[in-house]
C-alpha cells in the first residue's frame, strides 16, 4: 500500500481523499496545507472532512466553488476557512506585521 499524498491539483474525489489523508502537515518541514476552492477560498481540513459528501459533490460537478488546490498557505495574513470559519495561518506569518 503506498503512502497518502497531498495533491498540489484535485481534479478527483479519490486526490481529495488522499490529500485527507496525507494530513494538514507537509511530510517535510511539518508546514501547514490548506485547500483552496477554484474561486479562491480557503478551506481548512476539518472544514473538508465535515462537508465531505457535499464537497465530493461539487468536485463531481465542477461547481467553481469546490475543492480544486491543496497546498501550503506560505505568508500572508489569517485567513479563514470559507466553511466553519476556522483560523488558517500562514507557515511564515504576515510580513506586513513586521513593519
Amino acid at each position: 500500500m503506498r503512502e497518502a499524498q497531498h495533491h498540489r491539483e484535485i481534479t478527483t474525489v479519490a486526490q481529495l481523499i488522499d490529500c485527507l489523508r496525507a494530513g494538514p502537515f507537509t511530510s517535510v518541514g511539518s508546514y501547514p496545507v490548506y485547500f483552496y476552492t477554484a474561486d479562491g477560498d480557503i478551506v481548512s481540513f476539518k472544514g473538508a472532512r465535515s462537508e465531505f459528501r457535499i464537497e465530493t459533490g461539487k468536485i463531481q460537478r465542477k461547481q467553481r466553488d469546490r475543492i480544486a488546490y491543496c497546498d501550503v498557505y506560505w505568508e500572508g495574513p489569517v485567513l479563514h476557512c470559507v466553511i466553519n470559519n476556522e483560523e488558517c495561518p500562514s507557515a511564515y506569518g504576515d510580513p506586513d506585521e513586521l513593519k
